[in-house]
């Protein structure tokens, strides 16, 4: 149990003990396509949601306190400066939804790690005596995962779109 323990030490090295316990090569790559590119990603947006909403909210705090001192032109300058800083990340903000994008990938590798526990403990609906049965049902519960992501992504887009469209009369 101490060497479990040693090895696994963060999210990468999670998934790839649990890509180790998957006995069928084939399930066994398309496991790791699934969850090799989520991953990193879902932590990359995670990194710059919680870094830019942080830069906002200090930005904020110094544009109300350097207004409530203001008395060189030096300042106001800052003000601005700093204002416009604090707009432009919340343009970026919403632009691209890094929110929205980190908790997206982060929900598909935990449903990918939930299925392939799932799949390794040989519980329903992967208790079949054949393996083969098995393993052909993991291949398409985990294409299932990744279509509903796909298609998650084309809703954001498409609303996306519509509210960028002038209105037709």
């Amino acid at each position: 149990m101490n060497k479990r323990k040693k090895r696994i030490q963060n999210e990468t090295d999670y998934l790839k003990y649990l890509r180790q316990g998957i006995h069928n090569s084939d399930c066994r790559n398309h496991f790791w396509a699934a969850v090799e590119w989520r991953q990193p990603q879902a932590e990359s947006y995670r990194w710059k949601y919680y870094f830019l909403q942080w830069v906002h909210a200090i930005l904020g705090i110094i544009i109300i306190s350097l207004g409530a001192i203001q008395s060189t032109n030096i300042v106001g300058i800052f003000i601005v400066i700093a204002g416009g800083l604090s707009t432009l990340i919340t343009f970026i903000l919403s632009l691209h939804r890094y929110h929205d994008s980190w908790k997206r990938y982060r929900s598909s590798v935990e449903k990918i790690k939930s299925l392939t526990r799932i799949y390794l403990s040989k519980n329903e609906p992967f208790n079949s005596k054949r393996e083969e049965d098995n393993d052909k049902l993991y291949v398409l519960e985990l294409d299932k995962i990744i279509n509903d992501e796909s298609d998650q992504w084309k809703k954001m887009r498409d609303n996306q779109d519509l509210s960028q469209k002038p209105l037709k009369y």
